[in-house]
């Protein structure tokens, strides 16, 4: 969806590369601490995505014309 990659997630997140990757991983169980992903959903917030908790999914927020 934002088509980032660990660097620009530590920059807007100011998160450790090391949680970024482990942000980025497909299986198994996350050992990102609470803390930095507070801070990564606040970066992705901030960005535009829109968490939807009634489905679990997201979305990019829409920008008013």
């Amino acid at each position: 969806m934002l088509r980032w990659k660990a660097p620009r997630l530590c920059k807007g997140a100011k998160v450790s590369y090391k949680a970024a990757l482990n942000a980025r991983r497909d299986e198994g169980i996350s050992t990102l601490s609470d803390a930095d992903l507070q801070a990564i959903l606040k970066a992705f917030e901030a960005a535009g995505v829109e968490f939807i908790s009634e489905n679990g999914g997201v979305r990019l927020r829409k920008v008013e014309p």
